[in-house]
């Protein structure tokens, strides 16, 4: 930065983007807004580059957007006011066409320099709204009669806002405290089971998440744009964006957002819920920036695959507009690098909108006019195709049953407690909920809801909770089959009882065929049920004397039946009820008679 701006004064334009990683020093959590401002000295009164991050807790200024340690962090809690004010005639290097507000503290004023008007509109709205309430003080700077109405109004909010958590603490600490825990599975003995892991299509999957962005259904948080209200839920937006849930705890219901346009962040939340995003030549830089700001690289990936797939002459000098304005430096030489081009260029720089950007912007008319200048390699890392990851969604909602983030679900099984998320389960397994005893009325109240399902093992549960969270399963052992089939199918997961039919027939034998008969007759897997009667004609001696065999009969007694059909017709006709037995008088029945 500091060969950018080798003078005291302020440049024409701070020279980084907001989009710029946040130091290491700075828990990402917690960050409100962060990039490049000019800030007047303390003693010697010149203006320096510092990147600013702006936390809950405090404001911090670095050297460059890369130092890990900050010069100085002024608490939040020590800012009296920040306030908007015009260029001070006795400041050295003020200029009146630039935009600046202070932070005036108990022993300090700082004086910060912002680009635009809105820039600097941005940063007071988003530092005031953690401000403590102001002592009533003579204030050095004379403000309207609007911004003092505005401030009372914030002092109102946070008074009621204050309460509201006194009487929620209040109501907290009459109930019975609920802490949710990870689910931990108990150890048990290995096993030569063969596993089976199978991921299913996604289109269901996403149709499904889709169903519930910005739905009022059971949603525990509101985001304010500008005159819109988003609802959402606390545990996706903790799933998918943490940098965005950092800036909402537990008992938060509303956060006001600034620097995005409502339809924007609609977009941004399609995202988030469903990792689709509807992109245009229009919004697609703004969509950039979010990315950026909130920390979603994936859709930073997608947004700039797309301003590469879709830049044409006709648009690129609205893209290049975009891109200045919000300070995306890598899209900006997208669009020069595109424009170099000899016959583009000579298209480009005769449309009307490059006079306009001649006359409101002439640092970028500047640049966009001298690009024929420039060496060809210098836009080739620009130019160059950008590798878009995979997606995330189905991995990041898994990671909430792992880390039972804003959980308030608490299911109590036979051997464990697990806990999962109310919003998840009922868009994709309502039946579940009802299965464990949560009425309509239940799941209409705050608080967890409690499911008692005293016959399963935990790790059946939570095995087909992680279907529900990731559209993936994986069974290891072919004893937690038989209790997964059974609440699959109360619950109406077909998904899962197919894989059950699947897992049951890779690990189909001698020890196994007896209980696995049982099973797809119960369940009325008719092909299952047919090879294990084969498997039980060629392997009789063995099956015929196992000690399990009477216990099953006697469970099921229509087993008896089918084997003893099966062991007089032989492995090829199980099921002929129609044939005639005449021919079958000579064969063996040795284990026939042994049944």
């Amino acid at each position: 930065m500091s060969q950018l701006y080798a003078s005291g004064a302020p440049p024409s334009a701070p020279s980084s983007a907001q989009t710029s990683p946040l130091p290491v020093a700075t828990p990402m959590l917690s960050v409100v807004k962060e990039g490049m401002l000019r800030k007047q000295g303390g003693r010697v009164q010149s203006w320096k580059d510092r990147w600013f991050v702006l936390t809950t807790n405090d404001i911090a200024y670095f050297k460059t957007r890369n130092s890990e340690e900050p010069i100085k962090r002024i608490q939040v809690s020590a800012i009296k006011s920040c306030d908007e004010v015009q260029a001070q005639p006795d400041s050295r290097g003020a200029r009146p066409d630039h935009f600046y507000f202070t932070l005036n503290t108990e022993g300090r004023l700082f004086t910060i320099c912002s680009r635009t008007a809105q820039e600097r509109s941005d940063w007071v709205a988003a530092i005031r709204q953690y401000l403590p309430a102001p002592a009533v003080v003579a204030s050095p700077i004379e403000i309207s009669a609007e911004q003092a109405e505005a401030e009372r109004a914030e002092a109102e909010t946070r008074e009621k806002a204050a309460a509201e958590l006194e009487a929620a603490n209040a109501a907290a600490a009459a109930a019975a405290v609920i802490v949710p825990k990870p689910f931990t599975p108990a150890t048990r003995a290995p096993t030569s089971d063969v596993p089976l892991e199978r991921t299913f299509e996604i289109e269901q999957f996403v149709g499904q998440m889709k169903s519930i962005v910005r739905s009022e259904k059971f949603s525990d948080i509101t985001f304010e744009v500008g005159e819109s209200n988003f609802y959402a839920h606390k545990a996706i937006i903790a799933a998918r964006c943490p940098k965005l849930a950092g800036l909402f705890q537990a008992h938060t219901a509303r956060v006001p957002l600034v620097g995005i346009e409502p339809a924007h962040f609609s977009i941004v939340l399609d995202f988030i819920y469903a990792d689709e995003a509807a992109l245009t030549p229009a919004n697609a830089v703004d969509l950039y920036h979010a990315a950026a700001t909130y920390g979603l690289s994936r859709l930073q990936q997608l947004t700039e695959t797309y301003v590469r797939d879709n830049i044409s002459v006709d648009n690129v000098l609205t893209l290049l507009k975009a891109a200045n304005r919000r300070e995306a430096r890598e899209l900006e030489r997208l669009c020069l690098g595109f424009v170099s081009d000899v016959q583009r260029y000579q298209s480009v720089i005769r449309q009307k909108e490059a006079t306009e950007i001649a006359q409101v912007n002439k640092d970028l008319y500047v640049r966009l006019s001298q690009v024929l200048a420039e060496a060809p390699e210098a836009f080739a890392h620009s130019l160059g195709d950008v590798i878009v990851g995979p997606t995330t969604l189905t991995s990041d909602l898994l990671g909430l049953l792992s880390s039972v983030a804003h959980a308030d679900v608490h299911i109590k099984a036979k051997d464990s407690e697990i806990f999962a998320h109310r919003i998840l389960l009922v868009t994709r397994c309502e039946s579940l909920l009802h299965e464990g005893g949560a009425g309509n009325a239940n799941l209409a109240q705050s608080g967890f809801v409690t499911l008692r399902l005293p016959t399963l093992e935990g790790q059946v549960i939570y095995t087909l909770l992680q279907y529900l969270y990731s559209n993936s399963v994986s069974v290891d052992r072919l004893h937690d089959t038989y209790g997964l089939i059974a609440l699959a199918d109360s619950v109406q997961q077909d998904p899962i009882v197919s894989v059950c039919n699947e897992m049951m027939r890779q690990n189909l034998n001698a020890s196994t065929a007896l209980k696995i008969l049982m099973v797809s007759s119960k369940y009325q897997l008719l092909t299952l049920k047919k090879a294990t009667l084969a498997l039980i004609v060629r392997e009789s001696g063995a099956i015929c004397t196992r000690k399990d065999l009477k216990p099953v009969l006697n469970e099921f007694p229509n087993n008896l039946i089918d084997i003893c059909r099966a062991l007089v017709k032989g492995e090829g006709g199980a099921f002929s009820d129609d044939e005639d037995d005449d021919d079958d008088e000579d064969e063996d029945t040795s284990d026939f008679e042994r049944i």
